[in-house]
């Protein structure tokens, strides 16, 4: 295997598990400022529809809800952090991730998770603290809808589906084979498109995901408008300093230096870091 194979193989490996190193480095962070009590994972009573749960979560631990479905029924998720950032997932029957949601990334803020069950039974929501306090952060959990899914929603959780296909695939470095499940996402969730501004940054964040994918693959030409779209997106949406605008900066940086441009990538990677 070349050198540079190795290379994007780590590189891919870190970027799937990114939140997981952060909790392994806030625990560490943790243990050196003698806050020694160890992350946890908790199972918690199912979530019913309608239910409004309310909770509280330590830093670095994790909080499992188990969310029964049919196959074909629409879920609604909504977690309402009040002092915390939290990263959502949902697991089918079977432990396969079939959504991932942390659009804020920074801060508390509320966020949705909808996804469509495929196969009927206990499936798992998964709430990840990101932040490292000791302190239980409270935060409120309601199964909005549980319900048939309508077409639309079944496309636009297909297209979910595809980018945790692609990323699980990324993160083992295939990266050609990565290609394809991101650009079914994408065309998928291009059809879809409206103006709702959750619609746009998930549209965003797919861009962004293809333009990793095939810079990794050694495509820097295809990888460049994905980034510029993608920033184009978010910087409409988002506040300037916000985590998405500065990842996608810095992958834009990435990307002109694989294109042999180390003017336009340092440049880059400078303001991403400012």
């Amino acid at each position: 295997m070349s050198q540079q194979s190795t290379f994007r193989r780590l590189v891919a490996f870190s970027c799937r598990f990114l939140p997981f190193i952060v909790l392994l480095l806030l625990a560490n962070d943790n243990r050196a400022r003698g806050q020694t009590s160890p992350p946890q994972t908790e199972t918690l009573p199912e979530l019913a529809a309608g239910e409004l749960r309310k909770g509280a979560i330590r830093g670095l631990s994790h909080q499992k809800y188990p969310i029964k479905l049919e196959a074909g029924q629409y879920l609604k998720v909504t977690v309402t952090q009040e002092a915390m950032n939290m990263y959502l997932r949902f697991f089918d029957p079977e432990g396969k991730e079939i959504a991932q949601v942390d659009r804020d990334r920074q801060g508390p803020n509320a966020e949705t998770l909808e996804t469509v069950a495929e196969k009927p039974g206990a499936h798992t929501l998964v709430i990840t603290a990101m932040d490292s306090s000791d302190l239980p952060a409270p935060y409120e959990a309601r199964l909005v809808e549980a319900r048939a899914a309508t077409p639309r929603e079944q496309q636009l959780a297909k297209a979910e589906k595809r980018q945790c296909d692609s990323q699980a695939l990324r993160g083992n470095g295939k990266f050609d084979a990565a290609i394809a499940p991101a650009l079914e996402s994408l065309a998928l969730r291009k059809e879809h498109l409206g103006q709702d501004p959750v619609e746009q940054f998930d549209y965003a964040d797919i861009l962004n995901h293809l333009g990793n994918v095939y810079r990794e693959a050694g495509d820097f030409l295809n990888a460049q408008p994905c980034y510029e779209q993608a920033r184009d997106i978010w910087k409409k949406l988002l506040r300037p300093a916000h985590p998405h605008i500065t990842t996608v900066l810095s992958n834009l940086g990435l990307n002109y230096q694989g294109l042999g441009d180390f003017d336009q990538a340092e440049a880059l990677q400078r303001f991403s870091h400012e």
